[in-house]
């Protein structure tokens, strides 16, 4: 069973020293040639109406130029873009699929999540990124970051049930899979309900009609990582490569997150 919050409080604490163990070895598996380029199609139209009026700026996606390109993730990070217009408006649609608890959870840990990346990447200058302090105490909320570290838990345990056996990996990305397997010493028993890998199919039809498209980009390689998740979770997982290389993202930005997110803690008690 997924079990409630309460009872996982004190999990949710050591699940941020995992993070740091896990890091490098996320960090370059991302970085390996068949993770870091990925088949999204930016192009999907958007098909909510009411959101349309929002697709209205140009493309943003470096090197991009027929839908069917493999694009580079290394080449389109996942930054502060300035991104605004309509916004609100996305994420309320969002929220609106479904008032399921674990559903609403996870999209208050993703959305945490990209809070923070917009911090620490927050301004380029001279080929470097630096961060917004207070922006990010500004506008932190104790709640979303409980949802997140929730979230990241049940992405790591999701990778921890990983038949590795079962994954056509090439021997640099098996050697980094299992150094993160063996850090990873998870075993929650968790079964989400199918329901959820509905909804998030939903989410994916939301993010089509996002205006900027390295937004879209990141979103539509979370929401398809989480679904990667789900599937794990619930046994359904059928060792699709694609699937993986999304799990394998998500993982990456979360554990991003949880670090750079003590690293602002810490800043703070100086």
């Amino acid at each position: 069973m997924l079990y409630p919050l309460f009872i996982l409080k004190g999990c949710l604490t050591a699940v941020t020293d995992i993070a740091r163990s896990v890091k490098p070895y996320i960090k370059e598996l991302s970085r390996q040639e068949n993770f870091c380029n990925v088949h999204v199609n930016v192009f999907d139209p958007c098909e909510i109406e009411y959101l349309r009026r929002y697709c209205l700026k140009k493309h943003c996606i470096n090197t991009l130029t027929r839908a069917d390109d493999k694009i580079s993730l290394l080449a389109n990070p996942e930054t502060h873009t300035g991104y605004r217009y309509g916004a609100s408006d996305i994420w309320k649609h969002i929220y609106a699929i479904s008032d399921d608890l674990f559903y609403r959870k996870i999209v208050n840990g993703l959305k945490f999540s990209i809070f923070v990346h917009i911090c620490r990447y927050y301004v380029k200058i001279d080929e470097k990124y630096f961060v917004n302090t207070s922006f990010f105490f500004k506008h932190f909320r104790k709640a979303d970051y409980e949802d997140f570290l929730w979230l990241l838990r049940l992405i790591y345990s999701a990778f921890a049930k990983l038949d590795l056996s079962k994954l056509k990996l090439e021997e640099k990305e098996r050697q980094l899979v299992t150094q993160m397997k063996n850090i990873l010493n998870i075993n929650d028993k968790q079964v989400l309900n199918t329901r959820l890998i509905n909804n998030i199919h939903v989410c994916l039809d939301v993010v089509n009609c996002v205006s900027c498209d390295k937004c879209k980009l990141w979103g539509k390689i979370q929401f398809a990582g989480l679904i990667t998740a789900i599937k794990i979770h619930n046994n359904t997982f059928d060792n699709k490569f694609d699937e993986f290389v999304f799990l394998v993202n998500l993982m990456t930005r979360l554990t991003v997150t949880a670090n750079a997110t003590s690293r602002f803690f810490d800043h703070r008690k100086r």
